[in-house]
This record gives structure tokens, sequence and C-alpha cells, in this order.
């Protein structure tokens, strides 16, 4: 809504579309792949499989509920 003059109360309007502003550090998958003794690219690939990511970034299930499901996903317990 513009105030008077005409000059709005703010430049922009920011929305954070589940992992545009959320930064992942590229060395923590790999490194847990390599810890465990898992070929590369398995704790990716079971933390953002359509199957897992797409209800976390539509709101189906809630962040904990996908970290839950991404360890259950690589056959151990545990949150990522």
């Amino acid at each position: 809504m513009p105030r008077a003059g005409g000059a709005a109360p703010f430049d922009a309007v920011l929305c954070d579309i589940d992992g545009v502003l959320r930064i992942w550090d590229p060395g923590i998958m790999p490194g847990l792949d390599r810890a465990y003794g898992l070929p590369p690219g398995t704790v990716a690939a079971a933390a953002f499989g359509p199957e897992r990511l797409l209800p976390a970034v539509t709101g189906a299930v809630r962040d904990e509920e996908w970290r839950e499901g991404g360890a259950a996903g690589r056959g151990g317990g545990g949150v990522f």
C-alpha cells in the first residue's frame, strides 16, 4: 500500500521458496558418505529424492519429518 506521497513502505518482498535461501554446506553430505563408507551420493539421494523432497517443499511434511525420513531412507536411525 503506497504511503502519502506515493512511496511504498518497502522496496521489495523476499520469500524463501524452500531451498532458495537455505544454504547447504556442499561438503557435509559427501563427508557423511565417506564417514560411513557409503557410495558417493547416497546421503544426497536419500535426502533429495523426489519422493522425499516434494512433500517437504510443498509443505506436506514438516522439516523434522523430512529429516527423519531421509535418515530412515539411508538405512539408519537419527535425523539429518
